[in-house]
């Protein structure tokens, strides 16, 4: 417990000493890690007095049928979001308009994200062009026919 990381996991004498013990446990200090993580980011980033001046400041406009996207570009000095965080705060259903008051919004699906294709690096050894021109010169006498 004298150098870092102060802990007694490798203390030979950790049975006989008396000193209060501290044990490092990676299991636990990962899950408070990840906990901690998720914790930090769920939630709107928003205080309420400021979410109800947005609400007061888009509402009005938006039953105009305007777009929160003219809103954004023709107002940047009145608001402090972005216009994604402002879709999301209406997604949420934080603000007093809701996804039926934008036109365009109703009309699109939303995107599905395709996830990337996971190729198994180790299926291709001795798989490849190389392998198969130093097999033809290996069994030159073995038939070679092409699958269509």
């Amino acid at each position: 417990m004298d150098k870092a990381p102060y802990v007694g996991n490798g203390c030979r004498q950790r049975t006989k000493c008396q000193l209060i013990k501290y044990f490092y446990e990676a299991n636990v200090a990962d899950k408070n890690y990840w906990k901690r993580l998720t914790e930090s980011r769920s939630g709107l980033a928003i205080q309420e007095e400021k979410l109800k001046q947005l609400d007061q400041f888009l509402s009005p406009l938006i039953q105009m049928n305007q777009s929160i996207h003219h809103i954004c570009v023709n107002n940047p000095d009145r608001l402090m979001w972005s216009e994604k965080t402002i879709y999301k705060y209406s997604n949420t259903g934080c603000l007093k308009t809701r996804n039926i008051d934008l036109p365009r919004k109703v009309r699109y699906h939303s995107r599905v994200k395709s996830k990337p294709l996971k190729i198994d690096k180790d299926c291709r050894v001795g798989r490849t062009y190389a392998d198969y021109q130093r097999f033809v010169q290996e069994y030159l006498d073995f038939p070679v026919v092409e699958w269509i």
